[in-house]
């Protein structure tokens, strides 16, 4: 296990978000965040490490035109948006061999992160035995949900090489399109949006590995990653008290905690996912150190979504 596990987002283009994403998982981790991005150009912390992904041409970079050209889109997504979620995986793996990175704890954007790479390790393992972990619901046995996420997950570079080497086989072997052609007709037999996404090819990836990939979703030492903000459960129904919209939020010695339904404590909350709708929200629960932005209509923006974000929330 190395010394230190990196915090990588991935980004394109910009976002009001960001900077609470980023600088949020800067207070706990500082000098190991690392932002892959489109744009090196934007304002942000110099201790934030920026990369393009014009930087990171591998080998890798062979295995993702290969997933391009076997690509069969089964989505009410636009081609560019799911392509993307899929390549990011590639791209991620490239940035881990040009910085010599042995594992890394990825976020999506929308995630806001209240500890340290170290904690969750410590939390989720005993430092040398994690391989993989990401999230991962409980799923009726019939149903064709099949989806996990990795929006807060942790990748050592073999679980990362082994699951890009997924992508490719899931969209070239004749059985993994016959799974992925059965989920799509269920969505268009039952009018569903979305359908063939990186969190199908997720689940079947775990469905695969079971025993070596470690669910987020699940509570571990009293302590939690949370799935998704707008949900009442994380790996089972029920599980979490809601206010108003999103899971109720209270900080106990500086951290955020869920109100376990099930057990009748508290969890504290390693992340908070907010995800869709709930991004409103970040900027009440940011908890991070102070931050500038570069222009005075963004200050304006940013001052109109945390009013808006408090009425959403207190409103009756």
């Amino acid at each position: 296990m190395p010394s230190t596990t990196k915090i990588v987002f991935i980004h394109q283009g910009d976002s009001w978000f960001l900077p609470y994403a980023l600088n949020q998982a800067l207070s706990k981790n500082p000098k190991d965040v690392i932002l892959l991005t489109d744009d090196t150009s934007r304002s942000l912390s110099s201790s934030i490490q920026m990369v393009s992904f014009d930087d990171c041409t591998t080998e890798t970079n062979t295995d993702a035109e290969k997933f391009k050209q076997n690509y069969k889109h089964m989505s009410t997504n636009s081609v560019q948006f799911e392509l993307f979620c899929w390549l990011r995986w590639f791209h991620l793996l490239d940035l881990m061999k040009k910085e010599k990175l042995s594992s890394v704890f990825y976020l999506d954007t929308d995630v806001l992160l209240y500890s340290s790479a170290r904690d969750m390790l410590n939390v989720f393992s005993d430092q040398d035995k994690l391989w993989c972990g990401f999230s991962i619901p409980e799923h009726p046995e019939n149903s064709l949900d099949w989806a996990a996420s990795a929006h807060t997950s942790y990748w050592t570079i073999e679980s990362l090489e082994s699951f890009c080497q997924f992508i490719n086989k899931s969209f070239s072997d004749p059985n993994y399109l016959a799974q992925y052609e059965k989920k799509w007709s269920w969505h268009q037999k039952n009018n569903l949006g979305g359908g063939i996404c990186d969190m199908t090819t997720l689940f079947l990836f775990w469905r695969d590995n079971p025993s070596t990939i470690t669910n987020f979703s699940q509570a571990k030492n009293e302590a939690v990653i949370d799935h998704n903000a707008n949900l009442n459960s994380n790996y089972s129904e029920n599980e979490y008290l809601m206010k108003s919209r999103i899971k109720a939020i209270k900080t106990i010695n500086g951290a955020p905690h869920f109100y376990n339904i099930q057990t009748q404590s508290s969890t504290r909350a390693l992340s908070i996912h907010f995800q869709g709708g709930a991004k409103k929200y970040m900027p009440l629960y940011y908890i991070g150190n102070r931050f500038y932005l570069r222009h005075p209509q963004s200050t304006l923006q940013h001052i109109a979504k945390i009013l808006r974000g408090w009425r959403k929330l207190y409103r009756r």
